[in-house]
């Protein structure tokens, strides 16, 4: 009885702080108002059906009704909320309203003033970039990196274009394979769910030669010019590439992984200069002479200092491989 009793007395407090008689409770619950005169008294409960809709227009959770009591945590949350959804209001009106305003002034000085029409894409452009930084974050649902990540990266190409319309030059298609090339390499790990390192290096490769073919193109480079730099490429690219497949792709335990990487890591810094010098250059490969009773000869100090490296990572890797081989026969033994 005497819950019956504080129960009641809680729907009572509660109806009142709603501002509303029993008559309009028992109205909005499509029930009788004696119902509702017999929960306030302590006569009876609710039915379960009316839980739900009762604590909705008493505004409670389900908790707080059943329980009698006001669930401090959760008014707490609610409370917060409501104040985060009034800053981001705020918020967003100011910015928009900023940006708006700075659009509106600039295409009435555009007119007045009778510059290309241009300048003034120049300036709603460059507002719509950071418009992608600060609003569409705040107003994105989901998806918000991706969202904002792809408005930054087209409004930034707008105001390339915008630039471009405005000064003109030969840098446009420079500018658009170099940009796409820093986003992909930064971002695109985080945007292709499966098979991530092959898409990645390949579409960073591909974009990585054309941004050279680009530049090239622009540059009015011989033939010898697009030999030289494309080879040269393919020879620094071959060495992330055996990496990643090493790392990725072969199903060995970590230490035979670090131990091969480390000799591809030293083979690669042997063979380097010499390479380099035979594409440029175009002599016939020769490793660089090496003495190690003369460190203070030029002719020999890179020779011993790249052999010293070399032996170094290989003198690694051999360690690893061993102790990878030992560790692999000793689990082979602990199945078998």
């Amino acid at each position: 009885m005497e819950e019956k009793i504080t129960f009641g007395k809680f729907i009572q407090q509660k109806r009142k702080e709603q501002g509303m008689t029993q008559k309009e409770l028992a109205d909005l619950l499509f029930i009788t108002e004696s119902a509702v005169s017999k929960w306030e008294r302590g006569i009876s409960y609710p039915d379960i059906t009316l839980i739900a809709p009762l604590a909705k227009v008493l505004d409670l959770t389900e908790h707080e009704l059943i329980t009698s009591s006001d669930d401090y945590q959760h008014k707490k949350v609610k409370s917060q909320a409501k104040q985060y959804q009034r800053i981001r209001k705020l918020y967003l009106i100011l910015f928009i309203g900023a940006y708006g305003l700075t659009i509106g002034i600039s295409l009435l000085v555009n007119l007045k003033s009778g510059q290309k029409f241009s300048a003034f894409l120049i300036i709603v452009t460059s507002i719509l970039v950071a418009f992608s930084l600060t609003v569409v974050p705040v107003i994105a649902k989901k998806k918000k990196a991706l969202m904002t990540l792809g408005s930054f990266y087209l409004s930034l190409n707008l105001l390339f274009f915008a630039c471009y319309a405005y000064r003109g030059g030969d840098w446009l298609g420079i500018t658009l394979v170099a940009v796409l090339f820093a986003f992909t390499l930064i971002f695109l790990p985080f945007l292709v769910p499966k098979q991530k390192a092959l898409i990645y290096f390949l579409v960073n490769t591909a974009l990585l030669f054309l941004l050279e073919i680009v530049v090239l193109v622009k540059g009015n480079n011989t033939a010898r010019d697009y030999y030289e730099v494309l080879l040269l490429t393919l020879f620094f690219m071959t060495y992330p590439w055996m990496i990643m497949i090493l790392l990725r792709y072969f199903k060995v335990g970590g230490f035979i992984k670090a131990g091969l990487s480390a000799i591809i890591t030293g083979v690669y810094v042997l063979l380097a200069n010499s390479i380099t010098a035979m594409i440029i250059e175009r002599k016939p490969f020769h490793f660089l002479p090496v003495n190690f009773k003369a460190w203070d000869n030029a002719v020999y100090a890179n020779g011993n200092v790249i052999l010293v490296i070399f032996l170094s990572f290989l003198g690694i890797g051999l360690l690893f491989l061993v102790a990878g081989t030992i560790l692999e026969l000793r689990k082979q033994k602990e199945r078998g």
